[in-house]
């Protein structure tokens, strides 16, 4: 027969449906967005709605509207957080400086301040903003955002740059190789925060001493079909957030997809053993309470009231025991009939707006070995059991969660942009079209040039190169040539005759293409040929200066 019950709680109508030998109640899955390294905060019973956004007057760089920003490389950006409160002063006061803005970024970069600063040097993060306020509750929502990080598109330079003096060099920036400035489209990534962390956040009422249980499901579908449990350490806690004021009555088991289970929580042997023990006083507990209970008779008018619900925490190799010999912490609590009680509840894994933020932690071993859940898969049904064995005293789940390790990450979401513009710097050189320019030097010489490349984002990379400028061979009709060499290209020795009288005492200078002297001698009578056997193969620029200060260039080649 199927009995159905309503409780009219604080939380809204919650509707058990009884199958049976078990209470279920039908749960949305709600993954946990919050930070990796404090992902789960406690709430009072007396929370105040609020939410937060970010200020974009104060933040320093704009954010679009398919919230995304745009940032260079080895940018700073400062961030800044505001929180919109809708109901202060309701019960407690909230305000800006009391609130706690929680930024996480998938790098592992945090921070906890309204306003804060930090440089992006590498790949594009996901972050995620909420806020906490001074009662320790979390912010009605979650600001998201996607930082793409800009990277230099310039691949390499064609420099020095061979040109001739007295015409029009054109130069370009381009994707080809014959390109003075080479440069390739920027296929960048951005990493996600690994939604590795898995919350029910729906309030249930324990049935209390009967053979019915609560059953409460997550179901999980975000990790890969072949995903599974390698280790007891790629679970790093399971978390419940309770409320019962007789731990000695409770038994907690959790089932994988593939209907694996492990005691959590043993109550004098009544759940089936299908490993090992691990720790076997996470059993019984006696009159120890868990959070601030209601302790109330159920004709009472507080008889189904809410306590204060403590987060309590299983993690693998924790020696603390969820029950008899647990660490305790006095409390003391009183429901809206007036009626008072305290007594010794099993420490929380969180501090909480009851316990003080001064609480030094305590983490639980399971009754049963996690090593059960070893070649479980991830995605499917996650269910926890909860059963109270002895009648009278009474609890609720408010919500509870598992996380696993950040092995199981999503891969990195690949991005691109392209170059966007191209001006550029120097003597003597103009805009030819977007991407290109030519320079016009009428003496020869060595002249550097730089170009500042926009790319879409607006980031601009700045580079430079060089010009050698020389005579052109053509130009000049043999019978004027003041010097000529031969051969060219040559191996080992390069002769020359002077054909001008003027040129007859003269400085010889021979540059590499890097702009660097490598050679220098002078011309005289008593010789006509210069031994280059120390120059390496490749192209030079030989310059000649007669005593009368004028000039002559040549090019010349070596091969060896």
């Amino acid at each position: 027969m199927i009995k159905q019950f309503f409780f009219m709680l604080i939380f809204g109508l919650l509707n058990f449906i009884l199958f049976g030998d078990c209470l279920e109640t039908e749960k949305i899955l709600k993954p946990l967005t919050g930070s990796n390294s404090a992902p789960f905060y406690s709430f009072s019973d007396t929370c105040q709605p609020f939410i937060v956004k970010l200020n974009k007057a104060m933040t320093s760089h704009p954010v679009t509207d398919t919230f995304e920003m745009q940032v260079c490389l080895h940018d700073t950006v400062t961030f800044a957080g505001e929180a919109i409160f809708l109901d202060t002063n309701g019960v407690y006061n909230q305000n800006q400086n009391n609130t706690k803005f929680i930024w996480n970024f998938a790098d592992h970069v945090s921070d906890t301040n309204s306003v804060f600063s930090r440089t992006f040097s590498g790949n594009g993060v996901e972050m995620k903003l909420f806020g906490i306020d001074t009662m320790g509750c979390k912010s009605m929502n979650e600001v998201h955002l996607i930082v793409k990080v800009s990277t230099s598109p310039i691949v390499g330079t064609n420099s020095p740059f061979l040109g001739y003096s007295s015409i029009f060099n054109d130069v370009s920036v381009g994707y080809d190789s014959t390109s003075v400035i080479m440069i390739d489209t920027v296929y960048n990534c951005f990493n996600l925060i690994p939604n590795n962390q898995f919350l029910n956040s729906d309030t249930s009422y324990i049935p209390d001493g009967s053979v019915n249980y609560l059953l409460d499901t997550i179901f999980i579908d975000t990790f890969t079909p072949n995903d599974t449990i390698a280790s007891v350490n790629d679970i790093l806690f399971i978390r419940v957030t309770l409320e019962h004021s007789f731990l000695e009555d409770l038994s907690l088991v959790l089932y994988c997809p593939n209907g694996k289970s492990t005691i959590l929580k043993q109550h004098l042997n009544n759940e089936l053993l299908t490993g090992a023990i691990n720790l076997g006083c996470s059993a019984g507990g006696n009159n120890t309470a868990l959070g601030c209970p209601i302790d109330a008779n159920y004709s009472s008018a507080c008889g189904f009231d809410l306590g204060m619900g403590w987060d309590y925490e299983f993690r693998p190799g924790a020696t603390n025991c969820f029950g008899s010999g647990g660490p305790t912490i006095g409390f003391s609590f009183s429901d809206t009939c007036g009626n008072t009680y305290s007594g010794a509840a099993l420490k929380p894994s969180i501090p909480n707006s009851f316990t003080g933020s001064s609480l030094t932690p305590a983490y639980y071993g399971t009754y049963e070995t996690l090593s059960n859940f070893v070649g479980c898969p991830l995605n499917g049904n996650w269910v926890l059991k909860i059963k109270d064995h002895y009648a009278i005293d009474n609890g609720f789940l408010f919500r509870w969660g598992v996380r696993f390790s950040d092995y199981y990450s999503i891969p990195p979401i690949l991005y691109s942009l392209n170059v966007d513009s191209v001006s550029w710097y120097g003597n003597n050189i103009t805009p030819t079209g977007q991407y290109s320019a030519t320079i016009y030097e009428p003496n020869i010489g060595v002249y550097t040039y730089g170009a500042k490349i926009y790319d879409e984002y607006g980031c601009m990379y700045d580079t430079t190169f060089l010009i050698y400028c020389f005579l052109q061979v053509e130009e000049i009709e043999p019978n004027f040539m003041p010097i000529q060499f031969f051969p060219n290209p040559f191996s080992i020795d390069l002769k020359y005759i002077v054909i001008d009288q003027n040129w007859e005492n003269s400085n010889v200078f021979i540059y590499n293409i890097s702009g660097q002297l490598v050679y220098k001698t002078d011309i005289t009578d008593q010789q006509n040929q210069f031994n280059l056997s120390t120059l390496a193969s490749g192209n030079y620029i030989l310059k000649v200066k007669n005593v009368y200060g004028k000039e002559y260039s040549v090019k010349i080649i070596v091969k060896k």
